[in-house]
C-alpha cells in the first residue's frame, strides 16, 4: 500500500481498537477512508463496535453477509471500509455511525457504543484521565479529544502558567478538574476560531497572550489575554445555548456506562471508574450555569453580551418543564 501514512488517532481506531496489529491493513484502511471521504476515527470506532457485537453474539455472519468480523481480523476490517462508504450489504447498517446503526440492529447494542452525544470517542480510556472524562462529557459537540486535550496536562505534565494551571495534576483524582478544564476550553475555542493548528497549544507551547498580540495586529482591535479568553468563553456559552434550544440538558452530559460502572481491568488505572455526577456539579458551578439543566444562566449570558439568546433559553426551559410534568 502506498499513500499518506496514518496519524496517531487513525492508527488507534483502525489498529488497536479493532484488535488489529497489521500495519499494512491500517495503512490501507486509512488510505481508503481518505479516498472515500470517511473520518478514520469514526470508521474505526464503528467497525470496532460491530466487532464487539459479533463476538458477543448480538450479530452473526448472517447480519454481516458472511464477514467474520472478529477482533484482530484485519482483512475483515479493511473489507468493511468500502462497504460502509458505498452502503453495501452490512456497510449500509453502519454507514450513518453507531447511534443510527444501534437503532437498526436493536438487541441492546447501544450499550456497547463508546460515544458522547453520538460522537464516537477517540482512543483514550478516560478511566485513567479524569479531566479528559469530564471534557468528553460536557463537550458541546460530543466526545472530542481536542477541546481540550486534558491528558497533556494530567499524564504528560504540560501546563499553562497564564491559565493558572497547577504544577501537577493527579490523573485519577476527580477533585478540581473543572477549575482546570473551563479556562482550557475557553482557550482552545478561541484558538480554534483563528483557524490555527491545535497542536500549538496541546502542550501549551504557545500562551494566550501570544495569540492575543497576533489577533490585535491582524484585526486592529485591542486584545489582551483576558479579552482573548473571554472570546472563547462567549463561543462556548453560545454553543451551549444553541444545544439547550435544541433540547439538550444535563442528561446529555454523560459518558458510556463502561466508563462509569465497569472498573478499568488493567494498567495504572486498574479498578478505577469515573464518578461523573460530582464533577458535573463542580463544572456547572465554575461555569456559572444552572446545575439542574446544565445551561448558562441569564446572568452569565448578560455578562458575556449574549442577551439576545436569553429569550430562546426561557422558551426552551418551558418546554423542558412541560415534558417533565407530562
Amino acid at each position: 500500500t502506498r499513500g499518506k501514512g496514518p496519524d496517531y488517532d487513525s492508527t488507534v481506531a483502525l489498529g488497536s481498537q479493532c484488535g488489529n496489529k497489521d500495519l499494512e491493513a491500517v495503512a490501507r484502511a486509512n488510505l481508503w477512508c481518505d479516498q472515500y471521504g470517511l473520518d478514520t476515527v469514526t470508521t474505526g470506532e464503528t467497525i470496532a463496535w460491530a466487532m464487539e457485537l459479533y463476538e458477543r453474539g448480538i450479530i452473526d455472519r448472517e447480519d454481516t453477509r458472511g464477514i467474520d468480523l472478529r477482533f484482530g481480523n484485519h482483512e475483515a476490517m479493511v473489507a468493511m471500509v468500502p462497504k460502509i462508504a458505498t452502503r453495501m450489504e452490512f456497510g449500509a447498517v453502519l454507514a450513518d455511525g453507531i447511534a443510527e446503526a444501534a437503532k437498526k440492529i436493536g438487541r441492546r447494542s447501544d450499550r456497547y457504543a463508546m460515544a458522547v452525544k453520538d460522537l464516537d470517542l477517540p482512543g483514550i480510556d478516560v478511566r485513567g484521565s479524569k479531566g479528559m472524562a469530564l471534557g468528553y462529557a460536557v463537550d458541546n459537540r460530543g466526545g472530542d479529544n481536542l477541546r481540550p486535550f486534558a491528558t497533556a496536562s494530567e499524564c504528560l505534565g504540560f501546563r499553562s502558567k497564564e491559565l493558572g494551571m497547577p504544577e501537577h495534576f493527579e490523573p485519577l483524582s476527580e477533585a478540581g478538574k473543572a477549575a482546570w478544564l473551563v479556562p482550557a476550553q475557553n482557550y482552545y475555542l478561541a484558538v480554534n476560531s483563528l483557524v490555527c493548528c491545535m497542536f500549538t497549544i496541546i502542550g501549551y507551547a504557545v500562551e494566550p497572550s501570544h495569540y492575543a498580540r497576533h489577533l490585535s495586529a491582524i484585526t486592529g482591535f485591542d486584545y489582551d489575554k483576558e479579552k482573548f479568553l473571554t472570546a472563547g468563553e462567549r463561543i462556548w456559552n453560545l454553543q451551549r445555548a444553541f444545544n439547550a434550544r435544541e433540547g439538550f440538558t444535563r442528561k446529555q452530559d454523560r459518558l458510556p456506562e463502561r466508563l462509569t460502572a465497569v472498573p478499568a481491568p488493567t494498567g495504572p488505572a486498574q479498578g478505577s471508574v469515573v464518578h461523573l455526577a460530582q464533577m458535573l456539579d463542580e463544572y456547572y458551578r465554575v461555569r456559572g450555569w444552572d446545575p439542574a439543566l446544565g445551561w448558562p444562566t441569564a446572568e452569565k449570558l448578560r455578562s458575556l453580551g449574549l442577551d439576545y439568546v436569553i429569550a430562546d433559553l426561557e422558551k426552551a426551559r418551558g418546554s423542558v418543564e412541560q415534558r417533565a410534568a407530562a
